[in-house]
């Protein structure tokens, strides 16, 4: 067992079977068994930068929903999110066909995804790539203009293991 204290809160989404509706509601120090699913994003309001970070499971998880329609992910809020300035709450996510990138932006504590399905799926491929193949200390950047089915006004985008 790992102690954190942050828990992924709920996955709702129609589009992915098998895990509409999972949840638990825990906030504060936590100890989190090998295996369960969790996320958070943290925020700097100076840089515009993300942090998705997630234990494996978590990311693969959200790289599943994104090939979905649209959905959301609540998160447990971190209170300690430094060298960040806060923790989002919610990550909502939306297919738009008349885009051929993905835009990734904050509004109002919440990470708002929104792109066409190829986008979505190359993000999609990225997480779940990473997820799948890093080593724990890694990250990965995903951003305009290194990958350029980002939409070019996306907040610059870092995924990492949860520490």
């Amino acid at each position: 067992m790992t102690v954190f204290e942050i828990c992924h809160v709920a996955v709702r989404s129609n589009e992915v079977e098998g895990l509409a509706g999972r949840s638990a509601s825990v906030i504060g120090r936590i100890a989190r068994p090998e295996g369960e699913v969790m996320l958070q994003v943290l925020y700097s309001g100076d840089t515009r930068e993300l942090e998705l970070s997630g234990t494996r499971r978590g990311l693969l998880t959200l790289g599943q929903l994104l090939r979905g329609k649209a959905g959301s992910c609540a998160l447990a809020e971190n209170p300690h999110p430094f060298p960040y300035e806060r923790s989002l709450s919610e990550i909502v996510f939306q297919e738009d066909p008349e885009r051929d990138t993905a835009s990734i932006v904050t509004e109002d504590g919440i990470l708002r995804i929104q792109g066409g399905r190829g986008a979505l799926n190359l993000l999609a491929d990225n997480i779940e790539d990473f997820a799948s193949e890093a080593d724990a200390s890694h990250h990965c950047h995903v951003d305009f203009p290194t990958y350029d089915y980002i939409a070019p006004e996306s907040d610059p985008l870092v995924v990492a293991f949860m520490r």
